[in-house]
């Protein structure tokens, strides 16, 4: 019997740490797996955010050469008043500017259609007479048209230099940003989705000595590899996660790295963002050893004293782990959740929470109110009294609207200073009710920057599911139109569609 005790307690010994090893393998499978997501739903929200700001600037920049071209409609309404001198001064008169490589100007008989004179390259030699193709080439145009002479002239700044303006903003964004984690973020332009030699170019690097190469899919190099599955999955969704082997030019190593990869269909650019992924596997590694440390000076102990104690021990330690666990899930669903500077919920539980309602509605229940949000000037703001004031102005906005809205509505970011609402329960005739009142709270908060007392606006727009909506994103693209139509008419106003 004396034998028996010792036995039975070194096999107790044994079971319990049988039992503790696969407790801590599954909680390290867990942790890896929570953090793993995160860090993908992290490359993805702020890749995406990041095509938000492109299609922005994209906007603005047109906004601006709006203005710019209308400064010339005099110039060029006295220039086809006369038939002979028409192409030559408006030649004149675009090589003077400023930056002549913007502009592009087509000169035709209106009565035949005939080419009179050109300049830029928004058509070819071999131009038919399709007007279609000639304003195609242009991102903004006006047409002048004289009957005295029978001259139609359309001028404007081209597609491809509002291209170019837009990549340079991106490209030196690009060079200056820093992220955590090694991150960093690229971008080339394809020229082929089909792949094979040369199907994209690379043009913004933080390493410019990466910028301006050709990449391809074919070959046995492993980045290769990489492209050609990106490629793939572009062409199939849109997106792509994935990992690659990144050659760094510095160290020579060869460096694991995770990477999302999303098409801005407008340039066919695909952006990519990527972070080191041994920084992950450093994260569990450490989380695992000081766990390991905790255990040994928990139950070493005890087992040492009494078997009983040690089981019981053994079951508290189980508790602690599944509670340590949940807390760390629950903090990491939180960091999914809830954006951290307002508040507000995240874009990727939006998108969740949008496709959720939809479903609803396509089975018959009624359509929620949807709010986009945008805060009108916002740019200018950053650009003159800097981030930190653009991140109070934005939490200041949140909590004015949070304080309008009932517990159950749900506030969105859904990127930069834009916000998605959705509002259940509200009818099409209170909209602008709601709308007056949220725009008279928002224009009423006494911001004062540097010291100087700032007035800040938002501008509106609202939208319902309708029947023929094939998903979520027709209605909140029918919300950005109502949006759209507050700004083109003087902003800090609601607009429903």
């Amino acid at each position: 019997m004396k034998y028996k005790i010792p036995l039975i307690a070194i096999l107790v010994l044994a079971i319990v740490l049988f039992f503790v090893n696969q407790q801590e393998s599954v909680y390290i499978r867990q942790i890896y797996d929570s953090a793993f997501d995160f860090k993908k739903g992290y490359l993805r929200d702020t890749t995406r955010n990041f095509i938000n700001d492109i299609e922005t600037t994209k906007n603005d920049s047109i906004l601006v050469f709006n203005f710019t071209v209308d400064l010339c409609i005099e110039e060029m309404s006295s220039a086809v008043k006369n038939r002979r001198t028409a192409p030559q001064a408006i030649v004149r008169y675009f090589e003077g500017r400023a930056d002549p490589s913007m502009w592009a100007a087509v000169l035709v008989d209106s009565k035949t259609q005939k080419l009179l004179g050109r300049y830029g390259s928004v058509i070819g030699d071999d131009w038919d007479g399709d007007m279609a193709q000639v304003y195609g080439g242009f991102c903004t145009s006006r047409t002048i048209t004289d009957p005295s002479t029978s001259l139609t002239l359309v001028y404007g700044i081209t597609t491809e230099h509002l291209e170019k303006t837009v990549q340079g903003i991106f490209t030196s964004r690009i060079h200056k940003y820093r992220f955590t984690d090694g991150a960093y973020i690229f971008m080339f332009k394809v020229n082929d989705y089909a792949g094979g030699e040369n199907f994209a170019y690379r043009f913004a690097h933080p390493n410019q000595q990466l910028e301006n190469h050709s990449v391809s899919t074919k070959g046995g190099v492993a980045g290769e590899h990489w492209y050609a599955d990106m490629l793939a999955a572009i062409r199939e969704t849109g997106e792509y996660f994935g990992e690659y082997d990144f050659a760094d030019p510095d160290s020579g190593k060869s460096i694991p790295r995770l990477s999302y990869s999303c098409v801005y269909d407008s340039y066919d650019w695909i952006i990519t963002m990527t972070t080191d992924r041994d920084l992950l596997t450093e994260y569990v590694n450490s989380t695992s050893a000081v766990n390991n440390v905790m255990l040994v000076r928990t139950l070493l102990p005890a087992g040492i004293v009494v078997i009983a104690v040690l089981i019981l021990l053994l079951f508290l330690q189980m508790i602690r782990d599944r509670r340590k666990l949940q807390h760390e899930a629950d903090v990491l669903i939180d960091r999914i959740n809830w954006d951290e500077l307002t508040h507000a919920n995240t874009r990727q539980f939006g998108a969740d929470e949008l496709d959720h309602i939809f479903k609803n509605f396509k089975h018959g229940f009624a359509s929620p109110a949807l709010m986009l949000l945008d805060v009108d000037n916002f740019k200018g703001i950053n650009d003159t009294y800097g981030h930190d004031a653009g991140d109070l102005v934005l939490k200041k906005i949140i909590e004015t609207v949070y304080a309008n809205c009932r517990a159950s509505d749900k506030i969105i970011r859904w990127g930069g200073d834009e916000f998605v609402g959705i509002f259940d329960g509200m009818k099409l005739e209170y909209c602008t009710l709601f709308a007056d009142k949220l725009l008279k709270a928002v224009s009423s908060i006494p911001f004062v920057l540097h010291g100087k007392q700032v007035s800040v606006t938002v501008s509106l727009g609202f939208a319902f599911f309708r029947n023929e909506d094939a998903s979520y994103k027709d209605a909140l693209n029918r919300a950005d139109q109502a949006l759209y139509q507050s700004k083109a008419r003087g902003k800090n106003q609601g607009r429903v569609l």
